[in-house]
């Protein structure tokens, strides 16, 4: 089910773009996904369907519908690690500088997790 909400652009709030407001608004947001989410009408300003480049007023109303997040999965890779100590319970793990922790976005492959 998707996540649903409205962002009231309060008042003596300077006209700026919509795409622009909304990446300063919403967390996580980044400018090419909130334009994305305009274009593909998930974004909406007082009910109608805009433009990034919408100039928001005070007391607009802005409704948006983010997506269910696909669910991700984790596969296994086999990539030397340098084991430093090893137990039932814990192990110790030399990373080298530049390997990536966990995946995220823009890296999904070779990390430690």
């Amino acid at each position: 089910m998707p996540h649903e909400f409205d962002i009231v652009v309060p008042p003596g709030k300077k006209k700026e773009r919509l795409d622009v407001f909304l990446t300063a608004h919403v967390e996580n947001a980044t400018r090419s996904k909130v334009q994305r989410a305009i274009k593909e009408g998930a974004v909406l300003v007082n009910g109608k369907p805009v433009r990034p480049s919408h100039p928001v007023a005070p007391g607009e109303v802005i409704h948006i519908v983010l997506p269910k997040p696909p669910p991700q999965k984790a596969l296994p890779e086999d990539i030397p690690l340098d084991i430093s100590y090893e137990d039932d319970d814990l192990f110790v793990v030399n990373k080298p500088a530049g390997m990536v922790a966990h995946p995220a976005y823009g890296n999904y492959t070779g990390t430690l997790v």
